[in-house]
């Protein structure tokens, strides 16, 4: 008898329980989903700023090793192009697109053959070829040390592809660099005196292309260029990274007297 009175008080404290509780309302419940698609949203755009910068920051490496292998081939070639005071290692033609020269690699003292390059960078355009880096080689076919004889045939088909993606670098000042720069040796020393800039080496300047007395006192080689990455939007995408490389055509280095007289390969 005692538990029927318990049973119904507990059955009405569960009436009352019932009648103080509510769902949620319309407007709570668009408040919840308009909330849930917000932050959805934020971390979908956050996912997709992460991959497109995880993308650029691989094709930026992939630039640089691009125009790193480049720089390489272009100054292993130069280095190999001072093997005698004899041997004038810049030819007349080479301008701020392309450089010509010659090189040699020999078991002996007197190299029995030589070979001529031209490495040509072919603005951005029309082209197959446009904005690639190209070696063409032409074997010596006659002559003897130190003048050999080259074809003069045309450049022969293909050539090899140094790099692609390459465009001009540009300087403080925004201006574009030429790919290839040509020195000489000053003939006076400079000094902060004078207001001469201090070094041994002056620019040349190579109007459209270096003629045969100018290539003959060609120092050395300045190749500057802006390599880009495999992807064809590397530049909206900024996938891109700048070198630098100076060669210097000398067995040791130049008297710094008041009058330079030191030529290449002295």
């Amino acid at each position: 008898m005692l538990r029927i009175p318990l049973l119904a008080s507990r059955l009405a404290d569960a009436r009352r329980s019932l009648r103080g509780a509510r769902a949620f309302t319309l407007v709570e419940t668009l408040v919840a989903m308009l909330t849930g698609i917000v932050v959805t949203g934020a971390l979908f755009a956050i996912l997709e700023v992460s991959l497109h910068q995880t993308a650029r920051a691989n094709d930026v490496v992939q630039a640089s090793q691009l125009g790193r292998a480049a720089m390489t081939h272009v100054v292993d070639e130069l280095r190999s192009a001072c093997i005698s005071s004899e041997f004038t290692p810049v030819q007349a033609s080479s301008n701020s697109t392309k450089l010509v020269f010659r090189n040699a690699y020999s078991e002996k003292a007197v190299p029995t053959s030589a070979t001529e390059h031209k490495i040509v960078w072919l603005k951005e355009g029309g082209s197959e070829k446009a904005g690639s880096l190209t070696d063409f080689s032409y074997p010596s076919n006659g002559g003897s040390w130190p003048t050999f004889t080259y074809s003069t045939t045309e450049s022969p088909v293909g050539g090899t592809v140094v790099a692609e993606h390459i465009s001009e670098s540009t300087n403080a000042k925004g201006e574009n660099v030429p790919i290839f720069q040509y020195y000489k040796y000053a003939t006076v020393a400079g000094s902060v005196e004078s207001g001469v800039p201090v070094g041994t080496l002056t620019r040349i300047e190579p109007g459209k292309e270096l003629g045969a007395t100018a290539a003959e006192e060609v120092a050395a080689v300045q190749i500057s260029f802006r390599a880009g990455a495999v992807s064809p939007l590397y530049k909206s995408h900024g996938s891109v990274a700048d070198f630098s490389n100076q060669v210097t055509f000398a067995f040791s280095a130049p008297n710094p007297e008041a009058k330079i007289e030191d030529g290449p390969c002295q």
